[in-house]
């Protein structure tokens, strides 16, 4: 079974860089290393993202949560038709954790 694979929207991964722009740089350089990155996130690197935002406080991440439905879409697999937007919930690395 192949990897499952998202899109972050550009306006997305800028809001989330703005976001962690106000950490220390020893906290989030290699989470900023990921979401700097081209192209679409495996399953896997989409929830490392998530679950990082997890970890920060509710007023700074609040609307990041809201707009992921929105701003975050899975891939289709070339063998499936298309998938439903934003899988990647608070929820599912929750479930993962």
């Amino acid at each position: 079974m192949e990897q499952r694979k998202f899109e972050f929207k550009p306006e997305f991964k800028a809001a989330i860089g703005e976001t962690l722009s106000k950490l220390s740089f020893s906290n989030v350089h290699g989470i900023m290393n990921l979401l700097k990155r081209e192209g679409n996130y495996t399953e896997q690197e989409a929830n490392a993202i998530v679950g990082f935002l997890g970890e920060l406080a509710y007023r700074d991440v609040a609307h990041l949560f809201e707009a992921m439905p929105q701003m975050v879409k899975e891939l289709a697999d070339e063998n499936e038709g298309p998938k439903a937007e934003a899988p990647v919930t608070e929820e599912a690395v929750q479930e993962k954790a």
